[in-house]
């Protein structure tokens, strides 16, 4: 044990020893602060290491998770912050983690950052200085800047200049953070037959097969100004806490005006209004107000039909990811359940507890035998096995609670908790041998999302929905692996777990297409 405490301590203090020397030889003001925070961190590691050994693998496994994955979740909430309006948060979380890992990357991504916040308050609109000020080499990435700073000036027309060359067009086609920002040009200063240009183009895109906020707005807009109204106000919905109100706002009247709902759209704007504070924002809501479209043609039907129908998809497998901002009541209460019964479990005597609630081989058909097989999934090992079961939980959870429902997430859980059971009972030939933990449910819930995305012509056709089919298949049989080997009575616990999930999970699809 102590040698692995030394290699990790070792490993620890060789990441921090890298990082300082990276810091040294960095150009440019700003060193102090992120030099200290690594001198402090070596040190706390070579001082856990010597005083509590016991606790050092722990420490040094934590200062090395600061240290690499930190400075990322900071970069991504700074992108966050910016999609919903906090310009000056942006900035604060993008300095953050510049102190934390002051390299290149992280360094123009600050920069990018002070100068987003700028436009976004409106404090300046010179395109080119800003641009000049990114100290970008590459021709393509200088252009690709300009593109996005011109969108926030509302310059359409310069846009769409640019766009007309075609080494430019495909620049910006290959760059899903534009998408938005280039239908926008479009959609405002040209007509429908460059529209349906850009549709052929944009679903043709690769990264239109990414997940992620940005490819699945860039639809939105593209739905917006093709007239589909309905999916749009539905994406509205869905990226509401990810966006901020003015960006939805304008784009859910674009598409209100585009199906001639003109008192709708100028309702949903005065209302945006009256909220939202970032000077950027509000030009665009006025810049809708004050320029209103025309009605969309029947020119642009077919493209509506296929922009909606793959806007749709994206929204179902957008919701597949850890956010728990979004709404899932039952998902959190079972997670508080196990989370407050692991408290419970810590505090008492693990013999007679693992005796009155897990599930034990044989069954012997005693009258508190049938509790067990839920009640076992309150129980757990340690916190890593509660911490695991627990992401597993939140992930799919959330999902299928959206997807089919909050009274079918809670019976497939159940189902997922009573199919791993009795999957062990089936299979377990050692007397007393005994099974713990929410494993099952959570297999339940994961065979669930597989049966909601694999059973789904819209979903599973598009390259996105294949990849998540295949990266869900690819956690399974690797899942299913290791139980086989190394941990057989879990193994076959996560196999009924899984079955029954997926079982139920269809059944369910399959009655609500009835219904329909």
């Amino acid at each position: 044990m102590h040698l692995f405490d030394d290699l990790i301590a070792l490993m620890a203090a060789t990441i921090w020893l890298i990082h300082i020397v990276a810091l040294v030889r960095a150009k440019g003001p700003g060193r102090t602060a992120p030099l200290l925070v690594a001198a402090v961190g070596l040190g706390a590691t070579a001082v856990v290491h010597q005083l509590a050994r016991h606790v050092a693998a722990e420490v040094s496994f934590g200062v090395l998770a600061w240290l690499l994955l930190v400075p990322g979740w900071l970069t991504r909430a700074a992108s966050r912050a910016l999609r919903t309006g906090r310009p000056r948060r942006a900035e604060l979380y993008a300095r953050l983690a510049v102190v934390l890992r002051p390299l290149p990357g992280q360094r123009m991504a600050l920069r990018s950052m002070r100068l987003s916040r700028r436009f976004a308050m409106r404090e300046t609109e010179d395109v080119d200085a800003a641009v000049e000020a990114l100290g970008l080499r590459s021709e393509g990435e200088r252009q690709a800047y300009r593109l996005a700073f011109l969108s926030w000036t509302d310059r359409f027309d310069e846009m769409v200049e640019m766009l007309e060359d075609p080494r430019l067009r495909r620049l910006a086609l290959v760059h899903p953070n534009l998408a938005g920002a280039v239908v926008v040009a479009v959609g405002e200063t040209q007509g429908e037959v460059p529209l349906l240009r850009l549709v052929a183009d944009l679903l043709a895109a690769p990264w239109m097969r990414r997940r992620g906020i940005e490819v699945g707005w860039g639809l939105a807009v593209l739905a917006a100004y093709a007239g589909a109204v309905d999916v749009v106000r539905r994406a509205a919905r869905a990226y509401a806490g990810q966006l901020s109100l003015g960006r939805i706002a304008f784009v859910v009247a674009t598409a209100e005006q585009r199906v001639g709902d003109v008192a709708a759209a100028e309702q949903t704007l005065r209302r945006a209004l009256v909220s939202e504070r970032l000077p950027a924002n509000r030009a665009r809501l006025e810049f809708r107000l004050a320029h209103p479209l025309v009605p969309a043609t029947d020119m642009l039907a077919d493209a509506r039909t296929r922009i909606a129908r793959r806007l749709r998809s994206r929204m179902v497998l957008a919701s597949l990811g850890l956010d728990l901002a979004a709404p899932a009541p039952v998902t959190r209460g079972l997670a508080l359940l196990v989370a407050a019964a692991f408290a419970y479990q810590l505090q008492a005597e693990p013999g007679p507890l693992l005796d009155a609630w897990a599930v034990e081989a044989p069954y012997r058909g005693e009258v508190a035998e049938p509790v067990r097989l839920l009640s076992y999934s309150l129980l757990h090992l340690n916190g890593w096995h509660l911490g695991f079961n627990l992401v597993g939980l939140l992930l799919f959870g959330r999902f299928v609670e959206r997807e089919l429902g909050r009274v079918a997430a809670l019976l497939i859980y159940l189902g997922g908790v009573l199919g791993g059971g009795l999957a062990f009972l089936a299979v377990s030939d050692v007397v007393g041998q005994q099974a713990i933990g929410a494993s099952g449910g959570v297999m339940g819930l994961f065979g669930a999302t597989v049966a909601r995305i694999g059973l789904d012509p819209e979903l599973r056709r598009p390259g996105a929905g294949r990849r998540e089919l295949i990266g869900l298949g690819i956690v399974a049989a690797g899942q299913l692996a290791i139980d086989a080997f190394f941990a057989q009575s879990s193994g076959s616990a996560h196999a009924g777990g899984l079955v029954a999930g997926g079982l139920i999970a269809a059944i369910v699809m399959i009655g609500r297409r009835t219904k329909n």
